[in-house]
């Protein structure tokens, strides 16, 4: 069985364990150090427009959403919830941990009074199902796309 619950500064190591899985996977070129990691889950954590959730099982963290309120570019006073970082460990997906830590940031979300939450699908090196699919069956609809160049 698994528990759900917010994000705590104490598991910063421990979602950067797994978003190190999760970084090694994208076909973005992006190599950070662990310590970076953890540095920028801390950033988020402590923010007061941050949102942290993680998924654990026998005590170990198996999964986790980061995410951020910010307003949009055009409306100060007009605020979207981002999600940055979503990932459950591929041995423990399949249940319906993903669909509740969604849920879950949701809610955080509500509680922020923003207008709109955003999810992202990204590709990653080893041609993984992309979650599109399933964001959609959340209920969310394709906005725009993204483009990336390395410079």
């Amino acid at each position: 069985m698994t528990n759900l619950r917010p994000a705590e500064l104490r598991d910063a190591e421990e979602i950067a364990r797994l978003g190190m899985d999760f970084i090694g996977r994208l076909k973005l070129d992006a190599r950070p150090s662990v310590d970076r990691v953890v540095a920028s889950v801390g950033a988020v954590l402590n923010d007061k427009n941050g949102c942290g959730v993680v998924c654990e099982k026998d005590g170990e963290i198996v999964g986790f959403l980061l995410g951020m309120a910010v307003p949009i570019w055009f409306d100060v006073m007009d605020w979207s919830a981002i999600e940055l970082a979503w990932w459950i460990d591929p041995d423990h997906r399949g249940g319906s941990d993903a669909a509740r830590m969604v849920k879950m940031f949701e809610q955080w979300a509500s509680n922020m009074n923003v207008n709109r939450i955003v999810l992202s699908d990204i590709e990653f090196l080893d041609q993984a199902q992309p979650a599109g699919t399933f964001i959609e069956k959340l209920g969310y609809t394709l906005h725009e796309r993204a483009f990336v160049k390395v410079i």
